[in-house]
């Protein structure tokens, strides 16, 4: 029963988001959208706040399940990544407009960060880079990536379609292959 009113209550909070800012729910919207009551909210959450770090860490969470595998594609991640925000981009939107957004943006440069070092990891295994170098190959391409997906996210109470993520992988692909090619040749 306690992990069914602890899904409720993230359902709720969800839905809520997808309707309105984080700073315009109460606990009283929750408990009313998923029919418990007050202490039931306060048994499962000590505040909003805490509810929303859930909520963020579990969407990070869905985010980082794209992570590269050797069978996938960067066309494919990204996409899955696209679509990720497309399908959730009233919830983001309102989250990162009335959240803190330097908390905010600071948890999609970690997920960011978690994509690009996996991704990273398989396009330079077995070849010997120079650790600056890599680091400053995965600085760019996670700051392309959070560019992006943080431009989606404003973009998102215009109701554009989502951006091609070919585009962006045709960049990374780029950039990844110089920083190959250069240590092939050293």
């Amino acid at each position: 029963m306690a992990d069914s009113t602890r899904k409720a209550i993230i359902d709720a909070f969800n839905d809520l988001l997808e309707e309105k800012e984080f700073s315009k729910i109460t606990v009283k919207d929750i408990v009313l959208k998923c029919g418990i009551n007050r202490n039931s909210f306060y048994y499962h959450f000590d505040d909003i706040p805490s509810l929303l770090e859930e909520i963020i860490a579990e969407d990070l969470n869905e985010i980082m399940n794209y992570y590269p595998k050797k069978e996938q594609t960067l066309d494919g991640i990204l996409k899955a990544i696209y679509e990720y925000l497309y399908y959730k981009r009233n919830k983001i939107y309102h989250l990162y407009i009335s959240y803190s957004t330097r908390v905010y943006e600071g948890k999609i440069m970690r997920a960011c960060q978690g994509l690009v070092d996996a991704y990273c990891a398989v396009v330079f295994e077995g070849i010997e880079i120079p650790a600056k170098e890599e680091e400053d190959c995965k600085r760019i391409i996670k700051n392309l990536l959070f560019g992006t997906c943080v431009d989606y996210v404003l973009s998102c109470n215009n109701n554009l379609p989502v951006p091609s993520y070919l585009a962006l992988a045709d960049a990374v692909r780029i950039i990844t292959k110089n920083v190959k090619e250069a240590n092939h040749q050293k």
